[in-house]
């Protein structure tokens, strides 16, 4: 019994090697030749080109408007009419927030009327003054009857004065019932509806009325590192992406470049100017920026994960007439795919991409792609 169970575990194996040495030679891996196994490693290969590269810094940050301003009403009364919504674009100049004015017209009328009554006053005591004058020189009244009556001609036209004053002040509460927009741009908040009072205590608060934003021009704010803030400068092209639109990119400048490096993150704000004529960039979106710091064009590009380093030197395997050797290169910059190569290859070398880990110098190789 225990015989039979030997020979089938041996009928068992022998099946099991002939099973996985036909795999193994069918990839490739060996190969029969003047009587001795040859090692021959299957290797994907792709040619040194050349073309463009550039030196990226990426970053995140937050997009905000290139302006804003809230509106605040300057006057109490009841919201009459507003004309705008929340998301609406708006000119400069545009009529948005209308403020009952019914009890200001009464008091412009009131305060006209008062002005005009002491302005007929004021010429009736200047007519009396300049015949009180003459007398006085003639000297028929006395200092103190011409005192009386210079006396009570400036107070006339200090109330005249006041009156003009409070007429002028009236019109312009009239006029600050009437709120327009200060800047092209889009209605980012409205915190307000029409019946609600405007009250002494709410402008006291600071209460306000609409938040506008003008977005066809936004700001990017990123941190940068302070060791790579010295390769920031001014001008440099820098490419957007937002979560909301992951296919497309967005060209901007670095517009201001901060001056002081926060102490606890070693990091200072540089702001990013981005055109944005179709309002796609909102306030607030988190931003991903790629600032090209260097570009080299004409240059010759291999893939980041073809080359090794080995100690101090960075080496690749290129293949000629199906045989592998290894090279040193020399590197210049370095993008998020491929790497200038200064010094070590030719275009149109073919370097392994796929496969070089079990490469020595000098042996055989299938290339399958």
């Amino acid at each position: 019994m225990k015989k039979k169970i030997i020979i089938l575990c041996l009928v068992v194996i022998i099946l099991l090697g002939g099973i996985g040495y036909r795999k193994f030679k069918q990839r490739g891996v060996v190969k029969e030749k003047e009587g001795n196994a040859e090692e021959i490693f299957p290797v994907e290969i792709c040619p040194v080109e050349r073309g463009i590269i550039q030196k990226v810094i990426s970053l995140s940050g937050d997009v905000f408007p290139e302006s804003e301003v809230t509106l605040f009403s300057k006057v109490t009364g009841t919201v009459e009419k507003i004309y705008v919504e929340e998301g609406d674009r708006v000119k400069k100049g545009k009529f948005l927030v209308k403020i009952d004015d019914r009890n200001l017209q009464l008091q412009l009328r009131s305060a006209e009327e008062s002005l005009k009554q002491t302005e007929i006053n004021l010429a009736n005591i200047k007519k009396n003054y300049t015949r009180m004058e003459n007398l006085f020189k003639e000297e028929v009244i006395t200092p103190y009857e011409m005192d009386q009556i210079q006396a009570k001609k400036e107070a006339a036209e200090a109330q005249r004065e006041h009156l003009k004053a409070q007429v002028d002040l009236v019109k312009e509460n009239l006029s600050d019932c009437k709120i327009y927009s200060p800047l092209n741009g889009i209605i980012n908040r409205r915190f307000l509806d029409p019946g609600e009072l405007i009250t002494a205590s709410s402008m006291a608060k600071n209460d306000p009325l609409l938040l506008i934003q003008d977005l066809s021009i936004v700001k990017v704010k990123v941190a940068v590192g302070e060791k790579e803030l010295g390769e920031i400068k001014r001008g440099q092209e820098v490419k957007i992406r937002v979560d909301a639109y992951p296919e497309r990119i967005f060209s901007g400048k670095v517009s201001k470049i901060g001056s002081f490096i926060e102490p606890l993150s070693r990091t200072a704000e540089v702001e990013i100017k981005v055109n944005n004529p179709n309002y796609l960039l909102k306030s607030g979106m988190f931003a991903r920026a790629e600032i090209v710091t260097a570009e080299k064009k004409d240059v010759l590009l291999i893939p980041n994960d073809v080359i090794s380093e080995k100690g101090e030197e960075k080496i690749v395997f290129i293949i000629d007439n199906n045989t592998a050797y290894i090279r040193e290169v020399k590197t210049g910059l370095k993008d998020w795919e491929k790497t200038e190569i200064v010094g070590g290859l030719q275009e149109s070398d073919l370097v392994v991409t796929a496969g070089a880990q079990r490469l020595k110098n000098g042996v055989k190789v299938k290339i399958i792609r």
